[in-house]
């Protein structure tokens, strides 16, 4: 998971419900972009991030870089973080990689790797059995400002499918 998605998660109190029900992983340029610049800007946000990394509900791994991964920040002109997501994506068994940056999914999606933002996190929670769909649709809500309107309307359509 990168840190806009891992960001935005927890602006919609969404991170909890997201940790309970799945392995979340993130590499250390996540955690300091989530975390240490967070808390240097004296956003709410990274004290909570923190608090699942100390209480190890989420995990922050390393892996040495990929050949994939090399030629990527090479050819495609990667930021650090997005780099070190890819790679620890590439180098373990993950099933999924979460973004909410559009130019990084148009990449991973051309490089046939499974991806999710945090809208389509809040469907697969509902999925999971981890929220019910009003709770849901409330989270949406807080999520709303930090994702495109397009997303929102299908996430709300989405979640009111599964909740008729």
């Amino acid at each position: 998971m990168d840190a806009d998605a891992l960001i935005k998660l927890t602006k919609a109190s969404l991170k909890e419900a997201t940790v309970d029900a799945m392995d979340i992983i993130i590499p250390p340029k996540v955690k300091i972009e989530a975390v240490d610049e967070g808390k240097r800007g004296n956003h709410a946000d990274a004290l909570l991030i923190e608090e699942n990394i100390e209480g190890k509900r989420l995990r922050v791994e390393d892996y040495s870089p990929t050949e994939t991964t090399k030629r990527a920040q090479q050819d495609l002109n990667l930021a650090d973080g997005e780099t070190h997501v890819l790679n620890l994506f590439t180098a373990t068994d993950a099933d999924i990689l979460a973004s909410d940056d559009a130019a990084f999914l148009r990449l991973i999606n051309d490089m046939s790797i499974p991806f999710t933002t945090p809208a389509a996190l809040v469907v697969a929670l509902v999925e999971l059995g981890a929220l019910d769909s009003k709770t849901a649709l409330d989270k949406l809500e807080k999520l709303a400002p930090h994702i495109s309107e397009a997303e929102h309307v299908a996430t709300r359509e989405a979640l009111l499918e599964d909740h008729e």
